[in-house]
């Protein structure tokens, strides 16, 4: 075999290598549906690459009408609180169960500005503010969220289920 034909089989093997690579990452890209009902490879939409990323799905539904005292009395049982506890972000409950599709209230009660990340997707929440989010994922379930409170890691968690 001369040195033409050693070089027409290596360029052949490694684009034999990316097609299946390509193939590959296709049949596993997760399909999501978009806000008008239909289906979406969510690797070819750049807005849907985070949510793909993390895995969960969350909808702002917070009306600008709707106070905080309101908002208690419907999500007061379907709620993260975040404070401060000796300098470090504090979570109440650190761990909780809700079933996928639960309107879920993030309660900043601290006096700046929070950042709040669900498995790496990031709600900002303005000083003693609040964000109504929809949880669900595209993981099967159950899925355990990690949430994050500002730079600190694994502050608490949300097991989602069916």
């Amino acid at each position: 075999m001369n040195k033409k034909d050693k070089n027409i089989y290596l360029i052949v093997g490694i684009t034999i290598v990316i097609l299946i690579a390509v193939v590959f990452a296709l049949i596993n890209s997760p399909i999501q549906t978009n806000t008008t009902g239909s289906l979406e490879n969510s690797q070819q939409t750049t807005s849907t690459q985070e949510t793909e990323k993390t895995a969960t799905l969350t909808n702002k539904t917070q009306p600008a009408t709707l106070s905080y005292s309101d908002a208690i009395k419907i999500y007061g049982d379907k709620r993260m609180q975040f404070g401060l506890s000796n300098g470090y972000c504090s979570v109440t409950p650190n761990n909780a169960t809700f079933k996928s599709g639960t309107k879920f209230m993030l309660d900043n009660r601290i006096n700046k500005q929070l950042t709040i990340s669900l498995d790496g997707k990031p709600h900002v929440i303005k000083a003693y503010g609040f964000e109504i989010i929809t949880l669900g994922t595209t993981l099967p379930l159950p899925h355990t969220i990690k949430v994050d409170c500002g730079t600190e890691r694994n502050n608490a968690s949300i097991l989602i289920q069916q």
